[in-house]
């Protein structure tokens, strides 16, 4: 694939009906989810959590684009997206408020998807600063056996103040020729996918647009997962085993 085509590549390494599959649950930390899209309709089930009181309509479209990238969708005849939704348990925690999120609000969600056990959770939110206690709920997470999925950012100079930890890793964002994009914060990702020309949910319950940034690069990288999961009948993938086969799909050219 020599130029980025959404479509193409969703097709590609999208969960195929035909396999034998079992359920993933995945937690997704960003807006509200408009749960009412028509993109959900197949969804096996969406559980919302309000961290927070007001919720906007950006940060709701925010939050329905990233799900609509992970779980495949059907638009004007083509399809987009990765995970079969028959087999998605999603578990929404809104902690954006006009954009903004709080740390506490983060803390108490990623709480939240632990007690449900989810497998990955999706984190299409660019941070930086990673306090004592967030760093001891990730841990947390590690011994659950939960990824941390987590947007690179755009356009961030921010220096990031963590080390490697086994499940958590960084998406940034390449440009439609597979070259890191310009849009990528000064933090280094450990994998990089397309985050341009992507089309996704948007606001009401049968709108799309055409989408771009670190949030839909990690959203990809998410649906790559889940789609593994997804086939993992055996319960037996590791975090090293998830981690090889991003790295198997990624493509960056110099």
């Amino acid at each position: 694939m020599n130029k980025f085509d959404y479509q193409t590549f969703s097709k590609k390494y999208s969960n195929s009906e035909q396999l034998k599959n079992r359920m993933v649950k995945i937690g997704i930390i960003d807006g509200e989810l408009a749960d009412n899209h028509r993109a959900f309709s197949k969804m096996n089930s969406i559980i919302k959590k309000a961290m927070v009181p007001v919720n906007k309509k950006e940060d709701t479209v925010h939050a329905t684009s990233v799900l609509g990238v992970i779980s495949q969708s059907s638009y004007n005849g083509s399809k987009y997206g990765f995970a079969d939704p028959k087999y998605l348990d999603v578990y929404n925690a809104s902690i954006l408020s006009a954009g903004i999120a709080k740390p506490n609000d983060l803390l108490n969600a990623i709480e939240w998807c632990l007690e449900n056990q989810v497998e990955i959770i999706n984190i299409s939110i660019a941070f930086n600063k990673f306090s004592e206690e967030l760093l001891e709920v990730i841990k947390k997470g590690q011994k659950k056996n939960i990824l941390f999925v987590i947007s690179n950012g755009n356009f961030d100079t921010t220096k990031r103040d963590i080390q490697n930890i086994e499940n958590v890793i960084f998406v940034g964002a390449l440009d439609s020729n597979f070259k890191k994009s310009s849009m990528n914060s000064s933090n280094e990702a450990n994998y990089y996918f397309p985050g341009t020309k992507i089309v996704a949910p948007s606001y009401g319950e049968n709108e799309y647009s055409e989408v771009e940034g670190t949030t839909y690069s990690s959203a990809i990288a998410t649906g790559l997962l889940a789609t593994k999961l997804q086939k993992d009948l055996t319960f037996e993938i590791t975090f090293n085993d998830l981690k090889e086969y991003l790295k198997s799909i990624e493509v960056i050219n110099k």
